[in-house]
């Protein structure tokens, strides 16, 4: 949709800190467009703001974009990946998320469960098999409610040692 009109609002007064203030030129801070909807033709009106929340939407985006480029050009091979979620009742919400160093201990025994399942399952037997993953711990949902849990993305397979030269890396099994 194209912009109908930009409008400038001013963001709310308050003490900024350095990092903030230095933010609003790089991110759209106070900014919002009207937009005529494709299907209805009704005009909206779209905010593109931080709103002092200590995080901006757009810059976060923008981040996670970058980050997801720089792991798989760098990071992860050039193998089949599985994306694994671990979510957690209510009950343990709230102390995994305000008791140091526990959420940590619940990633750990799921990654290494989460491991032990891919070379039991395709190289029974072999102690030297080795899988991969990337984990990452959120801390909430999209509606910004506590919701600690763990978004793993996996090889969807395991390395196996070949047997003529002994080395782990050689050849790949799915």
């Amino acid at each position: 949709m194209a912009p109908l009109l930009e409008i400038t609002v001013s963001p709310p007064r308050r003490t900024t800190t350095a990092p903030e203030v230095e933010h609003r030129p790089r991110c759209a801070l106070g900014r919002t467009a009207v937009h005529a909807c494709e299907d209805c033709g009704l005009p909206r009106l779209v905010a593109f703001t931080c709103a002092g929340r200590g995080f901006c939407p757009t810059c976060l985006g923008r981040r996670m974009n970058q980050t997801t480029q720089n792991l798989l050009a760098h990071v992860v091979p050039a193998q089949p990946l599985r994306q694994w979620v671990l979510s957690l009742p209510y009950a343990l919400r709230a102390p995994l998320a305000y008791e140091p160093g526990l959420m940590s201990v619940v990633a750990r025994v799921f990654e290494d469960s989460l491991l032990r399942w891919y070379e039991r399952r395709l190289a029974p037997g072999d102690r030297a098999a080795q899988g991969g993953l990337l984990t990452v711990i959120q801390r909430s949902s999209g509606d910004m409610r506590l919701n600690p849990h763990l978004h793993v993305v996996a090889l969807d397979g395991v390395y196996v040692a070949d047997p003529t030269t002994g080395r782990s890396s050689e050849r790949w099994v799915a």
